[in-house]
Order: C-alpha cells, then structure tokens, then sequence
C-alpha cells in the first residue's frame, strides 16, 4: 500500500514549520478558484483555521459556529468546510475548519488533519525537515530503535534468532533494512 506524501526541509533550524497550501471551497463546483496561501503546522491546535479574509476572498459562507478557547481567550468562530491541497498533491476534501485572525499565516493546520497520517520532524545536522503521510502506515518509536542500534553494530545475531526489528520472523527470513 502506497502513502501519498511530502517532506519539506530548511537550511537550518527552524521553529515554525510552513508550507504552501491550495484552498478552495467544496461548494462551488469545478469552476471555483483556489488560493495558494501559506500554511503553519501547529500540533497544538485541535482543528485548522483559516483567516477571516481568506473566507473572504474565498467566498465562503459559514455552515456552523463553535465555541473556541485559544490562548488569548474563549470566543465564537465561524465553522466553513473548504478542499485542501498540501504539497505533492496531497489531497483534503470536504475538512471543517474554524475562522481565526493572523498576520503571520493563512492557514494553520491542526490535529484534524495531522492525525490522518503519519508526521515527524527531525533536526538532524542543524538542518530541520517534516515529513506527512496519508494514511497513517507505521509506528515510531525511538526509543525501541534506540535500545537496538547497538545490536547492530557489535554483536552477531544468529540466522535462527527472532530478528531486533520487532516483525516476528527470523533473522534469515527477514527482509528489513535496519539490519542486513
């Protein structure tokens, strides 16, 4: 089974991860024109949102409101359902996203849509890079991976042995890469 993905990567570090986004309306049919904006990935934020003006610009027409607490206070938003499109053609259709305010950004993309797939970060060289995947096709642990990485490098493991990569099989029946 095949993911549809994208990673983005930046020459240093960086704190805030963005990409650009294509916005439409879900309402208006094959003729209607989407945005190209930018987008800021926020793993605090239950739900995406949109800026007031790009409902605007857009031409969207609320379908619900929502009580929202955000840092600054608790305030009523304006729910809109929109057809996303992240990079590498990353499609997103029919998502409910609430109204916000920003100078900084367009779009801000929630949990909503990170829990669909797979996300991660890394900074590894001083340079920081994410990758997002739909759907979601493995589990990450570091931690395990970690405890193994030794194993790896010092020690023979016998063809007979259940292999460290965790699939179950025997080391000369496995096909991973983490150790042949």
């Amino acid at each position: 089974m095949a993911g549809i993905c994208f990673t983005a990567k930046y020459n240093g570090i960086t704190r805030e991860l963005k990409s650009k986004v294509s916005i439409s309306s879900c309402f208006s049919g094959k003729d209607n024109a989407s945005k190209e904006k930018e987008a800021l990935w926020d793993t605090g934020a239950n739900r995406s949102v949109i800026t007031e003006k790009l409902a605007g610009e857009l031409q969207l027409v609320p379908i619900s409101q929502i009580n929202v607490n955000t840092p600054s206070g608790s305030h009523k938003a304006n729910i809109y359902q929109v057809d996303v499109l992240l990079p590498n053609n990353v499609a997103i259709s029919k998502l409910e996203v609430c109204s916000g305010h920003s100078n900084q950004w367009d779009m801000l993309i929630g949990m909503d849509i990170i829990t669909m797939g797979d996300f991660a970060v890394s900074n590894f060289g001083g340079r920081t890079s994410y990758t997002f995947r739909m759907p979601s096709m493995m589990d990450f642990d570091f931690v395990h991976k970690s405890l193994l990485e030794p194993m790896k490098k010092g020690i023979k493991i016998q063809p007979n042995e259940p292999c460290p990569c965790g699939s179950g099989q025997k080391f000369k029946k496995c096909n991973c890469k983490d150790y042949h």
